[in-house]
Order: structure tokens, then C-alpha cells, then sequence
């Protein structure tokens, strides 16, 4: 409440001080906007759980149909895949625990990858490029020379033994970026007690 005083122009008197009563300040009005944010953080909450949830079922039926897609492609080798993983949000896949055995020798796995990531390679997008971009997290690669041998002796190319096949069944793009992270080498010549040993291997 404020105090307004009023004066007469006719005499030198004033009249004393009348209480007038004024509404208060305009005030923000925060709470409909935070109301606003509320809501917009809900739908972004719910689509988010809707989407893991579609991941959720998809993944162990992809899985099997991955698997499958992988030996139909390779050549005198079996693959056996433990679980993957699809990410709707960037549209990418995660391959985990990855195995690659040949056929003649199933019991003495050549690769077995911790992960194997592909996804939309973005920054080629941007110049509009639709490329894939893969990650291969802590491969551990072995070949012996018997294997070398075998390899040798084949009448099929490496070429088409399905190799590029099947990294386009994972992912059905154009690889521009292939990177190794944490990589494992190991080569056995004639004498298994002094392999050739690589390891921490990044490229």
C-alpha cells in the first residue's frame, strides 16, 4: 500500500497523507513455464524408455539372425555371436563376444572379438555421404603355420571367402573409417614356445 498526498492549489495548506491502495508488481510467470519443461522432459523420458524397450526384445532375435547371416557368408569358417546389441537412437550395432573358428579346427578359434561397433559414420554424412564407420574392440587374433598352410593350399581366394560379405551383413554401408582398439596378435611358426606376440595394437 502506498501513501499518495494530494495539494490544494487554492491556500498553502495540505491536506495530510491518503492511504491508496496500488496492485502488486507483474511477476514472471515461471511456475507455467517450468510446467512447460516438465512436460517436454516426460515425453523425452517416455520415448527414451519406449525405444530402450523395443532394443530390449529386437536384440535376441536379431542376434540369431545376425549369426546366421554371418555363416551363410564365410567360407569354410563357423561364427558364433553371444549377444548384440542395437541402438535405435544413433542407428548403430554392437557385436560382443564374437567368435570365428575354421570348420577344420572348430575347437581352435583364429578371432575372438570383445566388441565389434558400427554406426553411421556422421561426419561423412555431413558432406553427403550415407558411409559406415566400424570399431573392434580388444580383437584377439591367433594363427599358427598348419593354419597358414591350409590357407595356402585353398582353391577359394580369401577374396571369396566372404570376408567383405559379411561385414556388409552387419552393416549395410560402405566402410569409410575401420579402426582397432587394443588389439591382440599372436603367430606360432614351428616352435609353439616362441610365438610372435603383439599386443595393445591400435589402428
Amino acid at each position: 500500500m502506498r501513501c499518495v498526498q494530494y495539494k490544494h492549489r487554492m491556500g498553502t495548506s495540505v491536506s495530510p497523507a491518503v492511504p491508496v491502495a496500488v496492485g502488486p508488481l507483474p511477476i514472471p510467470r515461471l511456475r507455467s513455464r517450468w510446467k512447460v519443461v516438465r512436460v517436454l522432459a516426460g515425453c523425452v523420458a517416455i520415448v527414451a524408455l519406449l525405444l530402450a524397450g523395443a532394443s530390449f526384445f529386437i536384440d535376441q532375435p536379431l542376434r540369431g539372425h545376425m549369426e546366421r547371416a554371418l555363416n551363410a557368408e564365410l567360407q569354410g569358417y563357423t561364427v558364433r555371436l553371444a549377444a548384440i546389441a542395437f541402438h535405435p537412437v544413433g542407428f548403430s550395432i554392437t557385436l560382443k563376444d564374437l567368435t570365428i573358428a575354421p570348420n577344420a579346427h572348430p575347437q581352435l578359434p583364429v578371432a575372438q572379438f570383445s566388441q565389434l561397433h558400427a554406426s553411421v559414420h556422421w561426419q561423412a554424412l555431413l558432406h553427403g555421404r550415407l558411409l559406415a564407420d566400424f570399431v573392434l574392440r580388444q580383437p584377439h587374433v591367433r594363427i599358427d603355420h598348419t593354419q597358414l598352410q591350409q590357407e595356402a593350399s585353398k582353391k577359394v581366394s580369401l577374396k571369396d571367402e566372404g570376408w567383405q560379405q559379411a561385414l556388409e551383413a552387419i552393416y549395410p554401408l560402405k566402410i569409410n573409417h575401420f579402426r582397432i582398439e587394443n588389439g591382440d596378435l599372436t603367430y606360432i611358426d614351428d616352435d609353439p614356445k616362441r610365438p610372435l606376440h603383439i599386443s595393445q595394437l591400435n589402428a
